[in-house]
């Protein structure tokens, strides 16, 4: 079995068990786009969201932010997910590519 599949059942087991807010133990911090993490205080990724003028900081909304002027914005975001990791608000990439 691919170590893909492993991964995902492995996520769905932890889903099921402890819901949504334990998925980005499946995920790691992106540290490309560590300018962009707002660095907010959270518990839960569901408490952290896309803010800023293009969609382009993670943080947890509301607050006022700087546009960030990136022709590249949208590959440079392709596949993150804006997450609480460390009890912060930061963007992430997957684990193991893939999922």
């Amino acid at each position: 079995m691919k170590i893909g599949k492993v991964v995902l059942y492995i996520a769905i087991v932890l889903v099921a068990l402890f819901g949504w807010r334990f998925i980005s133990i499946l995920q790691v911090p992106d540290k490309t786009l560590s300018e962009l993490n707002s660095s907010q205080p959270c518990s839960a990724s569901v408490e952290c969201g896309r803010g800023g003028c293009n969609g382009e900081i993670c943080g947890r909304g509301g607050d006022a932010t700087i546009c960030y002027p990136d022709p590249k914005l949208a590959d440079k975001l392709r596949g993150k997910q804006c997450s609480c990791m460390q009890e912060k608000c930061q963007w992430s990439k997957p684990l193991i590519g893939g999922l």
